[in-house]
């Protein structure tokens, strides 16, 4: 049985801001891959493909936690991606305040950050609770 989609119109929009604002400053295009695909985003400049792109928006400001939370199945995804293309994967994430990104492919092989947990406050379903990431805040910069 497959897992439901929990991502709504309102999240798309909101991805979408974040990225309008990270390709101006970057100057590239960015594209929305296929769920398939296990992220979000392809980040494109002269028709050359330049990285992948997890987006998320976290709604706390920037600084009130000790880390950014992610998904282990991100991480492999970023990791199969570079494997196959060369690309690296941003992770972009918007507090409420301001935007900051590191390097997702970081996370590989770094086991202090790997923990068992997810979404335990507001548990939608079985899949909520899985291996995560535990990305510390000192590992990102600001947009």
């Amino acid at each position: 049985m497959s897992r439901p989609i929990y991502e709504q119109a309102v999240d798309l929009a909101r991805e979408h801001d974040i990225m309008s604002l990270v390709s101006a400053k970057w100057g590239v295009q960015y594209y929305k891959l296929p769920m398939s695909y296990r992220l979000d985003f392809i980040l494109m400049s002269a028709e050359k493909p330049k990285a992948f792109v997890e987006c998320k928006h976290r709604n706390f400001v920037w600084g009130k936690y000790p880390d950014v939370m992610i998904s282990m199945s991100k991480v492999m995804a970023a990791e199969q991606m570079l494997q196959i293309t060369g690309l690296k994967t941003m992770f972009v994430v918007r507090a409420t305040d301001r935007i900051f990104y590191t390097q997702l492919n970081r996370c590989a092989g770094n086991l202090n950050w790997l923990k068992f947990g997810g979404r335990t406050a507001t548990t939608r379903d079985d899949g909520d609770i899985e291996p995560v990431y535990h990305i510390p805040v000192e590992e990102f910069a600001e947009l």
